[in-house]
């Protein structure tokens, strides 16, 4: 049996590191060049003690297999080195814990397209942008043209946020960034997409969704938060 080493820990989506509880590993597709090898692991959180299950698959070369010796070495099968590049799914996985002061339509979005994530890249890439049209919503930016018939372009009314909100240019960049994405997701060819991105690539697109709202949203709360207890104590405690 081989023994998968994975680099870096797993963490839950509460923040938490996971420890594995059960792992399957089945080698499939095997032919002259090589095999597959398919590693499902079931793990649980340390802190909310949640389940999540990943499904990890790479591919060992005919090559790389007689020049580690795993056939003559059976007791001895460690893919450490090999398994550097694999292709990660999560198939199940807890709610992101997302703030109370999000919106409730921004916040399902994002619980969409984390439950898409372990079965379709480009629908939480779409998502993804979809979450940016309900900012624009949430902000009161039209969609409509008052003077002429006809919808106002995502390009557009991000434009007219930055201007209304004063979002700073670095935030801006991440902005565009995710809209520029999630329009490849929605109008890209199927097969082209699905070429080029990975689950692990919508992940890590939805983290800067999270952020983003976090940076619109939460420290905003924060900072508004942060002002009135400032203000209750100098009116308890200064004199006036």
């Amino acid at each position: 049996m081989y023994q998968i080493n994975l680099i870096g820990e797993e963490y839950c989506s509460c923040g938490s590191v996971m420890k594995c509880e059960a792992e399957h590993i089945h080698k499939s597709c095997e032919d002259d060049n090589g095999h597959s090898i398919e590693v499902l692991k079931i793990l649980i959180c340390l802190t909310c003690n949640k389940l999540t299950v990943i499904l990890y698959e790479t591919w060992v070369s005919a090559y790389e297999e007689e020049m580690y010796g795993y056939e003559n070495n059976p007791q001895q099968r460690d893919l450490h080195d090999l398994y550097r590049e694999y292709t990660k799914t999560v198939l199940l996985a807890p709610k992101i814990n997302l703030d109370p002061c999000i919106p409730e339509p921004i916040a399902q979005i994002i619980y969409e397209a984390q439950l898409v994530l372990g079965k379709s890249a480009r629908a939480s890439f779409i998502l993804c942008r979809a979450v940016l049209e309900e900012i624009c919503n949430d902000f009161d930016i039209p969609s409509k043209n008052t003077n002429k018939k006809g919808f106002i372009q995502l390009h557009d009314r991000l434009k007219l946020l930055v201007e209304k909100e004063k979002i700073s240019d670095d935030l801006n960049q991440i902005i565009g960034g995710i809209k520029e994405l999630g329009n490849e997701g929605a109008h890209s060819g199927h097969v082209i997409f699905s070429e080029k991105v990975q689950n692990k690539d919508a992940e890590n697109l939805l983290e800067l969704v999270n952020y983003i709202v976090e940076r619109l949203y939460v420290d905003k709360y924060r900072q508004e938060e942060a002002k009135k207890g400032l203000a209750q104590l100098k009116n308890k405690i200064l004199p006036p």
